[in-house]
């Protein structure tokens, strides 16, 4: 027992140790990150970094990415994430072998960032930059927006992003959209003749070989089926070296030229793997190629096709066909750009060109070269009839369609149907050909060819788009009966076609058919949602353009009501989207005029500021200036005050609120401290007349004890009869006079004063010591004992008394 107890003293100070250390391997020895805080300038943007010790930072640019490395650092425990804005996407801290790697990712790509640690505060600084050069939008209302801002003659301002052709007319997006419809079909692989092989010598297989000469011979005349037949008939097992490497290529081709594309692959795979650097492996590799091709194996034909052409020499008669075989594959896997430069490199004589000729017009058709492709479509058919691939005519259809020659587009599409009858193309073909139908203005072909979807084919491709074509004609040719049921057909389609591109389009149709029937704030509603759930469509700029247009319909509207709230919100959700359209300066002067009511002063300058910044039609902003001074000087943001009220002299000298913004100015130098400035600013000689200008001087004057100045002003404003000056201002007048030694004149409107019950004790005193000044002491008493006796002010009474007294001594 006591020899246990001396083992458990040990351990106990074991596990004491290694839960001590265990605790301060948890702590890092490095420096942490407390806390971030961002800043926003225009073209900048300062994000600050607390840290609990010195770092020293690295700082990458990559596309919208910035990567600030912060060596040997941990992340704290309460760190807040910075939200994501207009300008930032997000934030992430990546621990990357001990460094802490904090990622910024932008909404535009900067132009450059710099990183320093600030040892007075502790913090390491990100200065992001953007290149504004030339940009008149503030970052203050913009919020980094993308796009270039264009000023419009009529001095409104958009973007040049977020536009819609339909915009003014939008019932056109019904007739016109049509969502991107694809037939899933493969060109024809192309087997033209090959080089031909050399007959075996006379001995090299006994009697077979005479066998394998003829059926060679036959396939060189083009019967590969007897080639075939007679090739059966070979013994294969019992043929060795070069005999048995032609038996099984000769009979490989054979099955592929008679339709027996998997026999063919199988044997040729195993020719390959057997007679591995065989003289005649590039033909069996391009076979090979065909018979993957055909049995929907592209990336295995492209592979072979590799293979055969890295083994042929420059110039060898094989590559012309390896290089067409390779264009009609990826031709299939629409890749229109790579199938003509692959074309160039094939040559070939005869007829057999005219395989080449086919594939490149197909490509062109693809690349939306229509009117070349048509023609060489055209060419061909002159040739050879009437075209018999699939892929081929739906190529020709789609030409023809995009070069607006609809009714031929429509038979095109005729004939395809026909060419894919029982297939799963059949149905989006026959919908093709009444798409075009209907916009060669044959409408009642296409209303049969669509009702004949709609029942022969409602689970095709073809089905939901016949529907929604239905809808959309019903809208186009009814009213506002129509549009009620529309709506509702839109919506389930919404929910139920089996394409998402259709459910994108039968979303927004809905949304504009509820714009079209003057629900648009339900319209907004839907294009909100509309937004969310179909961001990377392509339909979105649409949503967003259309959104656009209706939000300063409904914000003038709820301002209207007096619901500044909603229109507050509908404003700072979609900021971007306002600003990325055409605005029009009523709505921003409303807008404005909303906010300030809501005592929203900082969104209201905001406002004001970018309509002066973006809009430059002459005279149109000089009324800006005043209401938006006005909201500066409410912030205390006295240096804007200053800054705008000068812009506004240099650009409106005669302008017809130069009083106002003078005095707005005047009384932004007297609230920061600066009444000197002020004082200048309103005796200038050359500053506009105005009585409010006159009565700020004045008082401002006054109060730096310069009162002849503050008597110059006070008179010029008691003069003005328009409006009665109110006895508070005749007092300060009349102290000014006093006080500039101007006994008379202020004896005279102090006497005056007497009668005015709201001054008249102070009035009163100051009479009584012009008197005593005068050496009119009776006078004076008389004054003075009226004061005491009559007055209602217990300050001045109480000097009257101190003054009799002192007269009495």
């Amino acid at each position: 027992m006591e020899k246990l107890n001396f083992l458990r003293i040990p351990l106990i100070f074991f596990c004491a140790w290694l839960l001590v250390a265990t605790s301060a391997a948890a702590q890092p020895a490095g420096p942490l990150v407390l806390g971030m805080a961002k800043q926003e300038t225009p073209g900048a943007v300062r994000i600050s970094l607390e840290v609990s010790a010195r770092v020293a930072p690295q700082v990458a640019v990559s596309g919208q990415r910035v990567d600030l490395t912060l060596g040997d650092t941990a992340l704290g425990a309460n760190v807040q994430n910075l939200p994501e804005d207009a300008g930032l996407v997000r934030v992430m801290f990546i621990n990357r072998r001990g460094d802490l790697v904090v990622s910024f990712l932008f909404r535009r790509p900067p132009t450059r960032a710099e990183a320093a640690y600030d040892r007075a505060r502790n913090q390491v600084v990100l200065d992001v930059f953007w290149n504004e050069e030339g940009d008149g939008r503030r970052p203050a209302i913009m919020s980094h927006l993308g796009g270039a801002l264009v000023v419009q003659p009529d001095g409104a301002s958009s973007m040049r992003q977020r536009q819609s052709v339909y915009a003014g007319d939008w019932r056109r997006f019904f007739a016109e959209y049509e969502t991107l419809l694809r037939f899933e079909l493969q060109p024809t692989f192309s087997l033209p003749a090959l080089p031909p092989l050399q007959p075996l010598a006379e001995n090299a297989a006994g009697e077979i070989t005479r066998v394998l000469n003829a059926a060679l011979d036959l396939g060189h005349g083009g019967d590969w089926r007897g080639a075939l037949e007679m090739l059966r008939e070979v013994p294969a097992a019992s043929l060795q070296g070069a005999a048995r490497e032609q038996f099984t290529l000769l009979s490989s081709e054979a099955l592929a030229r008679s339709g027996a594309a998997n026999e063919a692959r199988g044997r040729l795979q195993s020719f390959v793997e057997t007679f591995p650097g065989a003289d005649l492996e590039p033909r069996a590799r391009y076979l090979c190629a065909y018979a993957q091709a055909t049995t929907g194996d592209p990336y295995g034909a492209l592979f072979h096709l590799s293979q055969a052409r890295a083994i042929l020499a420059e110039g060898h008669p094989l590559l012309s066909q390896v290089s067409l075989l390779e264009a009609e594959i990826v031709l299939g896997m629409g890749r229109d750009t790579q199938v003509l430069a692959l074309l160039e490199e094939v040559a070939l004589a005869g007829g057999a060109d005219d395989l080449r000729q086919l594939a490149r017009a197909g490509a062109l058709s693809g690349m939306g070269r229509h009117a070349e492709a048509v023609r060489l479509f055209g060419e061909l058919e002159e040739r050879y009839g009437q075209l018999r691939n699939a892929f081929a005519v739906e190529r020709l259809a789609r030409a023809l369609y995009g070069l607006g020659r609809f009714a031929e587009a429509a038979e095109a599409y005729a004939r395809l149907a026909v060419l894919c009858a029982g297939t799963s193309e059949e149905g989006p073909a026959y919908f093709a050909q009444a798409q075009a139908a209907w916009r060669a203005g044959d409408n009642r072909a296409a209303r049969i060819l669509l009702d004949r979807v709609l029942v022969a084919f409602p689970d095709s491709r073809g089905g939901p788009r016949a529907t929604l074509k239905l809808i959309d004609l019903a809208v186009l040719n009814g009213e506002d009966k129509a549009l009620v049921w529309a709506i509702m057909d839109y919506a389930r389609m919404a929910e139920e076609a089996g394409e998402r591109p259709l459910r994108e389009e039968a979303a927004f149709k809905q949304a504009l058919a509820l714009h079209l029937s003057h629900d648009n704030v339900g319209s907004i509603a839907l294009l909100e949602r509309f937004i969310r759930n179909y961001f990377s469509g392509r339909l979105r700029p649409q949503a967003e353009a259309l959104l656009g247009d209706l939000l300063p319909l409904v914000i003038d509207e709820l301002i209207d009501r007096q619901e500044h709230l909603q229109a507050l919100v509908l404003v700072e959700r979609h900021r971007e989207i306002l600003l990325d359209q055409r605005i029009n300066w009523e709505f921003l002067e409303r807008l404005a005029s909303a906010f300030r009511d809501m005592e929203l002063l900082g969104r209201a300058a905001r406002v004001y500021l970018f309509m002066l910044d973006n809009n430059r039609e002459p005279g149109r902003e000089e009324s800006l200036y005043l209401p938006l001074l006005g909201l500066l000087l409410q912030r205390e943001q006295y240096e804007l005050v200053g800054e705008y009220a000068r812009r506004y002299a240099r650009d409106y000298p005669r302008g017809r609120d130069r009083v106002e913004v003078l005095l707005v100015k005047a009384r932004a130098l007297q609230a920061s401290g600066r009444d000197e400035e002020a004082a200048a600013l309103l005796t200038a000689p050359d500053r506009p007349a105005g009585r409010a200008l006159d009565l700020l001087g004045g008082r401002i004057c006054f109060k730096l004890g310069r009162y002849a100045d503050a008597v110059v002003c006070l008179q010029r404003f008691a003069e003005d009869l328009a409006i009665a000056p109110t006895p508070e201002e005749l007092l300060l007048l009349a102290e000014s006079l006093y006080r500039a030694e101007l006994l008379p004149e202020a004896l005279e409107l102090f006497e005056s004063l007497r009668t005015r019950a709201e001054v008249a004790d102070q009035a009163a005193y100051r009479s009584a010591q012009i008197y005593l000044h005068q050496g009119r002491r009776a006078l004076a008493l008389k004054v003075l004992r009226e004061l005491v006796d009559e007055g209602s002010s217990d300050l001045w009474r109480k000097l009257g008394q101190e003054k009799i007294a002192v007269l009495a001594l």
